[in-house]
């Protein structure tokens, strides 16, 4: 299961926090483009329903 919260912290605000299993959370910071992080904050604000997103690594990097 995801929850993603918005917080003040400067490295990013956005952490979404993973349950690995019934006692196991972790919370990782993740940074969004300008257009992925409009559809967040809309869906943060009621506005869009969340939905499933699929994460690829490519090089390294971590992309959806």
């Amino acid at each position: 299961m995801l929850f993603l919260c918005k917080t003040t912290n400067v490295l990013t605000p956005y952490w979404p926090t993973l349950s690995l299993n019934r006692r196991t959370r972790i919370s990782l910071p993740i940074k969004f483009g300008k257009r992925q992080q409009r559809f967040i904050e809309e869906a943060l604000q009621g506005k869009l329903p969340f939905c499933t997103v699929e994460m690829v690594k490519r090089n390294e990097e971590w992309y959806d």
